[in-house]
């Protein structure tokens, strides 16, 4: 799925997907960056904490580590409270990031990345 225009500019409440014409970040594939106006429009349609996952990649991939943790960190409390196992797995890693964050260090390595896709 790609980002649509529409939603981008609110003409429709239905999720985005990434336009292809994004050119992917070198070593991971991620967009970083370039996603961010399209993690925050679909922040404000729909404030859902998987979508907070997703746009603190996108800053920590562009070095933006207080906005990547706050984000993260979101996530990690929606996570807390859901009974799923994998659901537990997904928070200790997202808890290790942003120690990682806090110490200046981008978690986000090349192995990480490709484990993620």
């Amino acid at each position: 799925m790609f980002l649509d225009e529409s939603l981008v500019h609110g003409r429709v409440n239905r999720p985005p997907v990434i336009p292809p014409s994004i050119p992917p970040l070198a070593g991971g594939g991620w967009r970083g960056v370039a996603l961010l106006p399209y993690c925050d429009r679909l922040i404000a349609l729909d404030p859902q904490p998987l979508y907070r996952d997703s746009r603190g990649l996108a800053y920590a991939l562009a070095g933006d580590y207080p906005a990547a943790m706050a984000d993260f960190q979101a996530f990690i409390d929606w996570l807390a409270s859901q009974p799923d196992p994998t659901a537990q797995t997904t928070l200790a890693q997202r808890q290790r990031w942003v120690e990682a964050l806090q110490a200046g260090e981008n978690p986000l390595t090349p192995a990480v990345l490709d484990e993620l896709r």
